[in-house]
């Protein structure tokens, strides 16, 4: 879990991890080859507690919903005093997305 960075850096990341894979791709790799993007390793295994005022829905847009969970650490600057509150920047997606990222992603953390 990332937390107090932000989530703005998630989309280059991944699409560098990628690339990166691709350039070393027949060269020695610990374990062996990768058999799946890293990006999708990272989306299975990496959450992020996004900024209030980050573009979540851009983020959400280029990763899915999965990565990013709502969270807060009032009274920093980029905490808000009612984690609920952060429903509010998310006005472009759907019901459930809102829901995931609200409850449901950081809810899967806690049943192991």
């Amino acid at each position: 879990m990332s937390a107090e960075h932000g989530c703005e850096w998630i989309p280059l990341f991944l699409r560098k991890l990628d690339k990166m894979r691709g350039m070393g791709r027949n060269g020695p790799w610990i374990g062996g080859q990768l058999t799946e993007r890293p990006s999708e390793v990272f989306k299975r295994h990496f959450r992020v507690i996004p900024f209030w005022e980050d573009d979540i829905e851009s983020v959400i847009d280029r990763v899915g919903p999965g990565v990013l969970i709502n969270g807060s650490d009032f009274p920093h600057a980029e905490g808000l005093a009612f984690p609920t509150q952060m429903v509010e920047h998310l006005s472009t997606l759907s019901e459930s997305e809102k829901r995931q990222f609200m409850e449901g992603a950081g809810s899967g953390l806690l049943q192991g």
